[in-house]
């Protein structure tokens, strides 16, 4: 299609539409384009421009409604933030990564207790309020979000406040990262966690927490002072059987009356279940070692008191008090001298009075640590062994087995005995490694007599377990592995358990033996007599041998009371099918006198002590030879 007017027309047409388009440089659509012109060509040119001008109106007029709903949107979505954050109670932080600026919210500021300000500041300003013990950690938290380690922050520290003294806090936050990865943004919230970290949630007392602090601020002016634990005995039990407003009330009572008995200057603290401290610094010229005593005798007095207690009437609160002044510790930290105090509380719950922290209690402290450290160290390299106590048939003599009874030997402390390594391993938790390593060792051994000097013969190692093993998870699943470990029969493998193992866990303790007993393990009821068991119990119980403890066996023969003790137990065991032995026989006579009431085995001094390995061989040749000889034929 050609154009029938001139090029100087056409030029003066576009020039015209041109120039009316020109308001639109600014937004203005909101026009129309008209030409004075009745050429046919310009009119069309003149609709198709107006044809866009409105669509272009009406895309402006859709999007400016979709930008108001947006904005809409964030508005409400500043506000429900606004309102959460509000409600929350939590401080705000913006960090703007790249320019080095950090944004605080006015909860933020006060929460630190200074003026609010829109200006921005730098990290320091926050990192300077932080206490000097927390900051590095505070530090470390952030490096490790930024480096991508972490995916969230999370940090408690101490910030100071503007009035004097530190604040806990919690601090979360989170990373924005451009394109790159790199980090561009930080933000999250801060909360003061001091009440929930300071103060006990039951009785509203300071905590373990807030008295380690203050210990710190006082060793740091070089002040001294006395630290007191008090252990209320029944605490524990009466928790069990007393509801909880029943318990809650109790828990008052205590604490009024010993803040009420201490010094109004001491701190009165709750740091377990059933335990309370007091705290005293000492001014002036005071006698810390008189204030201290002062201060135990009279927690002690007040106590002696009964308490009204509910469906319980009254009743006395037996109490354990162990106390450390602060100059049997120099040159110490507060984490230190808690642990002293615990040293001396428990030796006066053993003694049953007010036990004093002095040089005996840092060489009994100082033996424990070193203990603890040689039993991983011979439970790694050897230093802890089974030593093996032969067990023998009472009438015959015939050796028909062992009882594993572990031994330590370490460099640098030499032969430690069992009543002290035990009771060591128990209260560091290092009781579940002690029993395996004896529980392999002495399998290893019963497979070594298999394919050597017993071979061929029946016989079996008995092996003690504690509660603490076999109550964790997975005790038979351990016992099945060291076996075929060792290509060892059951058969030859008896373990050894004390009534306490079942009390209170009677059900996870009957599973994990009945596991074994059903794969051919015998299981043997250890110092039988001492602990709880009744004839309907014992018939529960997944057993096979009853092992009498040797105090009904001390001097049997003299004293008809403990004869007809263990008859007894004889009969139990005949009428529930299961075998006995006798423990701690160390004289004839009581051989003679167990004889005389049944067949069963023997166990002690008066054949033999506990045995190291290397030593077992000769003893073995001598019992197997005198049985042969018993056995040959009579010479016609």
């Amino acid at each position: 299609m050609s154009y029938s007017g001139s090029d100087s027309e056409l030029q003066s047409l576009i020039a015209s539409i041109a120039d009316q388009l020109c308001d639109t440089v600014d937004n203005k659509f909101d026009m129309h384009v008209s030409i004075d012109s009745d050429d046919v060509q310009g009119q069309k040119l003149s609709l198709l421009v107006n044809f866009l001008l409105e669509n272009v109106r009406r895309n402006m007029s859709q999007l400016e409604q979709l930008n108001n709903r947006l904005e809409h949107k964030v508005k409400e979505r500043t506000e429900l933030l606004d309102l959460v954050i509000s409600g929350s109670d939590d401080g705000v932080w913006i960090w703007f990564f790249n320019q080095d600026r950090v944004e605080f919210s006015p909860k933020w500021h006060a929460m630190v207790g200074e003026p609010v300000t829109d200006e921005s500041q730098d990290l320091n300003h926050w990192l300077q309020r932080v206490h000097p013990r927390d900051r590095a950690d505070l530090q470390g938290a952030i490096k490790a979000l930024l480096e991508g380690r972490e995916n969230n922050l999370t940090a408690e520290y101490r910030i100071r406040h503007a009035s004097g003294g530190y604040r806990w806090m919690l601090c979360r936050g989170a990373c924005q990262r451009d394109e790159n990865g790199e980090p561009t943004l930080l933000a999250g919230t801060q909360t003061d966690i001091t009440s929930m970290r300071l103060v006990d949630q039951r009785t509203g007392l300071p905590n373990e927490h807030f008295l380690r602090e203050r210990m710190e601020d006082v060793m740091d002016k070089g002040a001294s002072f006395y630290l007191i634990l008090i252990a209320f005995h029944q605490l524990d039990s009466l928790s069990e059987s007393l509801d909880h407003s029943g318990l809650s009330t109790l828990q008052d009572d205590v604490s009024r009356r010993l803040i009420g008995t201490v010094d109004v200057r001491s701190v009165v603290a709750k740091i377990s279940g059933n335990t309370f401290a007091v705290f005293g610094q000492v001014r002036g010229n005071d006698d810390p070692t008189q204030l201290m005593e002062a201060e135990c005798d009279a927690i002690a007095t007040s106590f002696s008191e009964p308490f009204r207690i509910q469906s319980y009437g009254d009743h006395v609160m037996n109490t354990a008090i162990g106390a450390l002044e602060s100059t049997e510790l120099a040159n110490t930290s507060a984490e230190e001298m808690i642990n002293a105090a615990w040293s001396a509380l428990r030796y006066a719950k053993k003694r049953g009075e007010i036990c004093f922290y002095d040089q005996q209690h840092r060489d009994v402290s100082a033996r424990r640590v070193l203990i603890e450290q040689k039993i991983r160290s011979g439970i790694r390299d050897g230093g802890i062994a089974p030593w093996f106590q032969p067990i023998f048939a009472g009438r015959t003599k015939a050796l028909v087995g062992f009882e594993a009874l572990a031994r330590m030997d370490c460099p640098g402390v030499g032969t430690v005995s069992p009543a002290e390594f035990i009771p060591a391993a128990e209260q560091s938790g290092l009781m579940g490694e002690l029993g395996e390593c004896i529980l392999s060792q002495s399998i290893a051994m019963a497979k070594s007599l298999t394919a050597g000097v017993l071979r061929g013969e029946p016989f079996y190692i008995g092996v003690n377990v504690s509660a603490m093993q076999l109550l964790s998870e997975g005790f038979a699943s351990t016992v099945f592995r060291l076996l075929n470990e060792h290509q060892l029969s059951p058969e030859f493998l008896r373990l050894e358990v004390t009534e306490s193992v079942f009390v209170g866990n009677i059900d996870i303790a009957k599973t994990e033996l009945s596991k074994l007993r059903n794969a051919g393990i015998k299981i043997a009821l250890d110092d039988f007599g001492t602990g709880y068991s009744s004839l309907s119990y014992l018939r529960h119980l997944p057993i096979d041998v009853l092992k009498i403890d040797r105090s009904f066996i001390t001097d049997l023969e003299q004293q008809d009371s403990k004869a007809a003790i263990v008859e007894t137990i004889v009969s139990l065991a005949r009428l529930l099918e299961l075998d006995v032995v006798a423990e701690g026989v160390e004289t004839e006579a009581e051989l003679t006198a167990l004889n005389a009431i049944s067949a069963m085995s023997i166990q002690g001094f008066y054949f033999s002590r506990a045995l190291p390995e290397y030593e077992l061989g000769p003893l073995i040749e001598h019992n197997l030879n005198s049985r042969r000889v018993v056995n040959l034929p009579a010479r016609v």
